[in-house]
């Protein structure tokens, strides 16, 4: 019956119908396509901005030596962050964030104020559309950013590439 109707259908097929029926089926598949980068790209996107655990339960430095460079990621092994903490006055710090090994990522710089082991900076001073703070806290060797929200979907704002502030920061044992 398939056949027959196979058949049949191939026979009244002309050349322009051919190419239009050719073009609705490339249609198709290119829509699939995107459908499917978009979902991944969702699924990314959540990955970086929701699925990375609010932090308070790590043990925190004994001695504040904050100061220095924190990585996330390896340079020279595809997409990093690196995050600067540098002593300003008193108690405040300068926080900046730059990328590498990619041609979008985050970038941030603002200053922050050090309060029980942690630095905050209040993002609605930097963007006023923003109502959370950032928080980083600092752990033996590492430190981890996360926002004072229920997620920390806020700190992808200054980034591009589905990449957030949010994570985990490894300190670098490199002298300057």
């Amino acid at each position: 019956m398939v056949n027959v109707w196979l058949v049949n259908f191939k026979e009244k097929m002309t050349k322009k119908s051919e190419k239009i029926y050719i073009i609705f089926l490339c249609i198709i598949l290119v829509g699939i396509i995107f459908t499917l980068g978009y979902f991944y790209y969702q699924k990314e996107v959540s990955r970086n901005a929701e699925d990375i655990p609010l932090v308070n339960h790590h043990k925190q430095q004994s001695t504040l030596n904050i100061e220095g460079d924190y990585y996330m990621g390896e340079q020279g092994q595809g997409y990093y962050q690196k995050l600067e903490i540098k002593k300003n006055t008193g108690d405040l710090y300068r926080i900046a964030i730059s990328y590498g090994g990619a041609t979008k990522g985050c970038s941030f710089d603002a200053m922050g104020k050090l309060s029980n082991n942690k630095i905050e900076i209040a993002l609605k001073d930097i963007e006023q559309n923003l109502k959370q703070n950032m928080i980083i806290s600092f752990l033996e060797n590492k430190t981890i950013i996360s926002s004072s929200g229920k997620n920390n979907n806020e700190l992808i704002y200054f980034c591009g590439g589905g990449s957030s502030l949010a994570g985990e920061y490894i300190k670098s044992n490199k002298e300057k």
